[in-house]
Order: structure tokens, then C-alpha cells, then sequence
């Protein structure tokens, strides 16, 4: 926000400040809660060093949220301005082109996040193993 507010005036990155807020909280609410559910799976894996079945899950996970996440962004890509200036009136319909050019971005972090989630419980093992040491 800081970086954007540098280059351009108050009025944009207050369009750009709501529009990623209001795209990112569902993202946000809908994620954690996936998260925790495919974390549990997952470090039960990783404990085991079951790392093919590991792989299952992360697959089976990521075929799992990319429905979802597509049904936005396909919202968002074709009604965004539309959506905006009908939720919030007219003058915010800047934000919902901001929306528009989110959508991708917020699609693809849905669909990763299972694979950060992994990455991020391997190193963790790493660097515990680096501590026995």
C-alpha cells in the first residue's frame, strides 16, 4: 500500500486498498480453514516419511480447491466493475477494475497454498533436524 501511495495519488490506492481487501478476505477465511485441515493430513505424512502418499494428498488437495477458487475469478474477471459500483455505488467502480485484475493472482494463491503449506512443513523438519544436531 505504502509503494502504491508513493506513485499515485490518494484516490487510487484507496480503489486499490478496497478492492484487494474486499477479494482477499473471503480468500483469506475460506484458506486458513482448508489449511488446517490439510496441515493435520499432511504432518502425519511427513512424521511417517510417507512421502508418496504425501504427494496423494497434496494433489488430491489441490484438485480440491481449484473448483472453488475458479468460481470467483471467473465472477470477478467478467462482473467485477459491475459488482463493485452495485455493492459499494457508482464512484468505486475503479475498484471493481482493480478487482478484475486481482482475480488471477488471488486464484493462483487459493491453488498454491497447499504446496507452500508442504514446503513449509518439510523445512521445518530440516531445520528441527539441524537443532538435534
Amino acid at each position: 500500500m505504502l509503494f502504491l501511495s508513493a506513485f499515485f495519488d490518494p484516490v487510487t490506492a484507496g480503489f486499490f486498498a478496497l478492492a484487494d481487501r474486499v477479494t482477499r478476505m473471503p480468500l483469506v477465511l475460506i484458506s486458513n480453514s482448508i489449511a488446517q485441515v490439510y496441515l493435520g493430513e499432511a504432518s502425519e505424512k511427513v512424521g511417517a516419511e510417507k512421502f508418496q502418499s504425501l504427494i496423494l494428498v497434496v494433489c488430491q488437495s489441490n484438485l480440491g480447491v481449484s473448483p472453488p477458487a475458479s468460481v470467483p475469478l471467473i465472477i470477478l474477471l467478467f462482473f467485477g466493475p459491475a459488482l463493485f459500483s452495485l455493492v459499494f455505488g457508482n464512484k468505486w467502480l475503479l475498484a471493481g477494475v482493480f478487482a478484475q485484475y486481482l482475480a488471477p493472482q488471488l486464484a493462483v494463491r487459493f491453488v498454491v497454498a497447499p504446496f507452500i503449506q508442504t514446503l513449509l512443513l518439510m523445512t521445518a523438519g530440516v531445520f528441527s533436524l539441524y537443532g538435534k544436531l
